[in-house]
This record gives C-alpha cells, structure tokens and sequence, in this order.
C-alpha cells in the first residue's frame, strides 16, 4: 500500500493540518470507528464505486457516498466502510474549512454530505481533474 502525506506551506497551513493519498488499501476489516477530534476531512474517492456510513450504535449501513463528501464535525464517533480503494482528502485544521466553503461550518455538524451537494458540478471537476494527474505528486 502507497500513503504519503503533505503538510502544506503558510498561508495554507493555517487552515490544513495535511493533505493525504492513499493507494492499494486492502483492510483485513470491514468498519472502522472514528473518533470525533473537532476537525473537518474532505475526501474524494479514486474509484467508482459507493462507500457507506453505519449506524454507530446497531452497525446497520445507513447512508452510501460516491465520488466526493465532506465530513463535518462530530459529537461522538461514526463509523465508516473499510474496502480496498484509492482516496485523497484534506484534513482541515479545527475551523480552518470555513474560508473554503462560505457558510457556517455548524451546517455539517455530526453530518457527511456528498461535496456536489456543496460546492456544485465544482466537484466533479476538480476529481477528474485529480484522475487525470498521472502521480500523486501531480494531483
């Protein structure tokens, strides 16, 4: 499995803790619990197919996502799918999404919305954009 991470150069570090890639994921686990840390994570998928969220407390799959979401910030721990896959993302400093996304970052509190939902078709671009890079270097 290939992970790299970049920590991002001021002015931008001051709202991104890091950016990150990971390609040739293949868990040995199908869930994994994420604990609430008062943070933001955008995440694009590098491949087509849906990933899901469960109900924390009876497992069952509650909501699927493709291509692109953003996670909010959460009160208590939610749980995500664990499948082979390609991803990237941005883990956003406590606060620092809001320049980024333009409206009240309580919007997505305890909530993962499909990044369509808002930014837009700007979504879609910027994923097949990122596709289109031949290296994680160049996405």
């Amino acid at each position: 499995m290939l992970f790299e991470r970049h920590i991002p150069a001021a002015p931008l570090n001051s709202f991104v803790d890091f950016f990150w890639f990971y390609d040739g994921f293949n868990p040995d686990h199908t869930k994994e619990k994420l604990l609430p840390d008062g943070t933001m994570e955008l995440i694009i998928d590098l491949r087509d197919h849906p990933k899901h969220t469960y109900d924390p407390r009876s497992l069952r799959q509650d909501r699927e996502y493709r291509k692109s979401w953003l996670s909010g910030m959460h009160h208590d721990h939610i749980v995500i799918e664990a499948s082979p896959g390609s991803m990237m993302g941005v883990h956003f400093r406590p606060g620092g999404a809001w320049p980024f996304f333009g409206m009240p970052l309580s919007e997505f509190t305890d909530d993962v919305v499909e990044l369509d939902c808002v930014v837009g078709n700007e979504a879609s671009l910027l994923r097949d954009r990122l596709l289109a890079a031949p290296t994680p270097d160049l996405k």
